[in-house]
This record gives structure tokens, C-alpha cells and sequence, in this order.
């Protein structure tokens, strides 16, 4: 008896591993046509491929290796950009080491900076610090796609790439010349007000019936000559850098990312409050040059004013940073608790509730508590 129950538990046991072997057999032979089916121009068949391959990957993993490595041959002419940008996707979500050398080839070889990007991520993903040198030549080639060398710099920050730091305070100093912004804002502003009054000085006229003064008439605008477009032109670039920074945790950035808060060496928002943000981590407590930066940027309301909305949510970003960073940096003087308690007045409720905090932080009280 016992014996017919032993014979009868193996043969469910090989008949449970014979359907395995089968499913097993089966997923690897839908391996090509998923890849395939990756590059199709329809991008909900070309996620269900990519979320397939991912259930695959368990399986299959040798296999479906050889085959995204195929679609990122740079010999393989039959490939499309679409697959292969999402082969370098699914190489990036298997966690496997064997990816790094084909994505890092893929980067070299192809144009198209859909695929260019994706294989950054996917090297970022791997955690592939041996690219860190093509990721910094990308950062440093100015011919590049700006996605591209985002991208890039983002991802030099994700691996902590300290020696990325000189490339990236170097790409962080590249803007333009603060004052002639502002004065070239300024002018522009001026030329808006006086194009404003006269069409409403015309409307005047026009509504009268009587002729417009020459005077008044609408100048035909000379078509200005497309400048070149410069790193500096590229504000986004130095938000990244900023960031990447602070990832990496560089302290010999610090006084590169005061002058990228300050408002004398920065003119655009964007770039102080993300330097704002990152000097907040690596400033020394106390620096009396960084914490001075900081309280201008606190009472920085420029961009208030430049809204076209009154409850923008970017309007108080500036602000929020700064609050934020001398609850960390500054100290217990008149000084940075007074300019806190001012922001408590603050039109935006965040740049509120960072004063508060950092109030707090400080060892003060707020009325509320």
C-alpha cells in the first residue's frame, strides 16, 4: 500500500515539474517576440511587452539577455530606436552586471538621444560607477541633446560621483552675467508698459472715430537674428548640477553654490532655490557668508512680482529653500530668528510653515505653540 503512495506522489511530482519545464520552455520561446513587440509604435503593446519581460526576466534570464543585448548592437541595422530604447529599460530593471558593458557601448554608438538617455538611467540603475568617465564626457560635450547630458548629470549625482565634482561646479558656473539679465528684463518690461499705453491711447482714437496720431501707430517689428544658444542659456542644466552636488555630498562646492544662491551671481530662481536647497546639507553651520545669502534669498519677493498669478505655487520656492536651510545653518542671533518671524507674514502658507520650523529649530517659539 505504501508503495502505490510513494508511486503515486512521484508521479504528481514529475508531472508538476514536467508543466514547469513547459511554461519554462514556452516563456523563452515568446522571449523574441516581446522584444519585437517592444519597438512597436503603439505604446500600450510596447508596455505590455516591457511589463512581460519583466515577469520573464525570473525565468529566463541568460536568455532574454542575449536578446536585449541583440537589440542594442550597434551591427544589428534591423533595429528600430523605439526598441531600443526600451531594451535598455528592461536591461536597467534586471539588476544584472552583464548589462553594463552593452549599455555603455549602446551609449557610445548611437545618436538618437531617446536611446542615449535610457541607457544613462539604466547605468544609473546598476549602480554602474565604471561609467562615471563617458558620463562626465557627457556632461562636458556641448553638441550633446540637453536631455542627454541632464541626464547625465542627474545620475552622476544618484552615484555619488565624486569625481564628477570639478565637471559639474564647472558646468554649474557657466550663466550669463546677472546684472545685464536683469537690465535686459528691465528694458523689456519698460518696452511692454509703453507697447500697453499706446494701444490703449489708439483704442481712444479709434473708438472716437478720429485718425491716430503717427505716433501711436503699431511699429512693424525687425526680425531679430536667432543667437546661438549656449550652456549658459541653459538654466536647467545648473539646477541639475546643483542637485548632483548635494547627492554627492561635495564640500568644496559649497562656496560655488553660495554664488549660484546669491542673487548678484544668479539670475534665474530656479537655479538659487536649488542651490538654496543643497547648501543646506553641505554648508558648515554658522558660515556667516552662506547664512547671509540665505536671509536675502528669505526676503527675495521678486518673483512675487513677476507672477501671473498672486497664488503661483512656484512664487515662494525661493523662500520655502532658504527658511528651510537656516533652521540648519544659522544661529541663535537677532539676526536670522527676526528675519524668520518676518516670514511668518509671508503670503504663501509654506514659506509660513518653513519659517516656523526652523524657528523651532533654533530653540524659539512661534504663537502658535
Amino acid at each position: 500500500m505504501k508503495g502505490k503512495w510513494l508511486t503515486g506522489i512521484i508521479c504528481v511530482l514529475l508531472l508538476i515539474f514536467g508543466i514547469a519545464v513547459a511554461a519554462l520552455v514556452h516563456e523563452r520561446a515568446k522571449i523574441p517576440e516581446l522584444v519585437e513587440q517592444m519597438g512597436s509604435d503603439d505604446f500600450a503593446d510596447a508596455q505590455d511587452a516591457v511589463r512581460e519581460l519583466a515577469t520573464i526576466r525570473r525565468f529566463a534570464v541568460g536568455r532574454l539577455m542575449l536578446q536585449l543585448s541583440q537589440a542594442l548592437d550597434p551591427e544589428d541595422i534591423t533595429q528600430t530606436d523605439l526598441r531600443r530604447r526600451r531594451a535598455a529599460m528592461v536591461l536597467g530593471d534586471m539588476h544584472n552586471e552583464r548589462a553594463i558593458p552593452v549599455l555603455e557601448k549602446a551609449l557610445a554608438a548611437f545618436e538618437s538621444k531617446d536611446v542615449r538617455w535610457n541607457c544613462i538611467v539604466a547605468l544609473g540603475k546598476l549602480g554602474a560607477t565604471e561609467a562615471i568617465p563617458d558620463l562626465v564626457d557627457m556632461v562636458r560635450d556641448t553638441s550633446a541633446a540637453e536631455i542627454v547630458r541632464l541626464t547625465a548629470i542627474r545620475t552622476l549625482g544618484n552615484l555619488r560621483a565624486t569625481d564628477a565634482v570639478g565637471t559639474l561646479i564647472t558646468q554649474l558656473q557657466q550663466r550669463p552675467d546677472a546684472q545685464q539679465v536683469y537690465a535686459e528684463r528691465e528694458e523689456e518690461q519698460s518696452k511692454a508698459r509703453e507697447s500697453k499705453e499706446k494701444a490703449e491711447k489708439r483704442q481712444e482714437y479709434e473708438d472716437a472715430g478720429l485718425p491716430v496720431p503717427e505716433e501711436l501707430l503699431e511699429e512693424e517689428e525687425e526680425e531679430e537674428e536667432e543667437e546661438e544658444i549656449t550652456d549658459a542659456d541653459l538654466p536647467q542644466l545648473r539646477v541639475a548640477c546643483c542637485a548632483a552636488l548635494g547627492a554627492i555630498g561635495s564640500k568644496e562646492a559649497v562656496e560655488a553654490l553660495r554664488e549660484a544662491a546669491d542673487k548678484d551671481h544668479e539670475s534665474e530662481y530656479a537655479v538659487r532655490t536649488a542651490a538654496s536647497v543643497a547648501l543646506a546639507d553641505l554648508a558648515a553651520a554658522g558660515d556667516s557668508a552662506v547664512v547671509d545669502v540665505l536671509l536675502q534669498n528669505l526676503k527675495d519677493e521678486t518673483w512675487d512680482l513677476d507672477a501671473n498669478e498672486e497664488d503661483d505655487d512656484d512664487d515662494g520656492d525661493l523662500r520655502i529653500a532658504a527658511a528651510c536651510a537656516l533652521g540648519k545653518l544659522g544661529d541663535k542671533s537677532d539676526q536670522v530668528p527676526n528675519t524668520l518671524k518676518y516670514s511668518l507674514q509671508d503670503k504663501q502658507y509654506w514659506v509660513r510653515e518653513a519659517a516656523a520650523n526652523s524657528i523651532r529649530q533654533l530653540g524659539g517659539r512661534v504663537e502658535s505653540d
